[in-house]
């Protein structure tokens, strides 16, 4: 997980005097509410919300994070069919897939 934190730094640092529209991370909801095992991956996507804020708000530099939802098929979603039983209890939905490759 640190390979997140350290690449979104890197880019951030090198971008830092580049004239950018937009400054752009796929981050996940986990940040938010994260689920039982994924504490490294919700502090890495929180690490990735923070440092948009940073950017945008300190910085005054483009800045966002979109914090991607559970992904169905794919991730965690696709080992851990718990996890997937409790966020469809919970009322969250899924992203399909294919659908959020999409933007790739």
């Amino acid at each position: 997980m640190f390979q997140i934190i350290l690449g979104s730094f890197l880019l951030h640092q090198m971008s830092l005097e580049m004239d950018l529209d937009f400054f752009v991370m796929f981050s996940s909801m986990a940040s938010i509410v994260g689920n039982m095992g994924q504490s490294s991956y919700s502090a890495c996507n929180a690490f990735q919300d923070s440092l948009a804020q940073y950017r945008s708000h300190v910085l005054g530099l483009p800045g966002l994070a979109i914090n991607w939802g559970p992904i169905s098929g794919a991730g965690l979603m696709e080992r851990e069919c718990n996890v997937a039983k409790l966020m469809s209890i919970g009322g969250l939905g899924f992203i399909h897939a294919k659908d959020g490759t999409l933007f790739c």
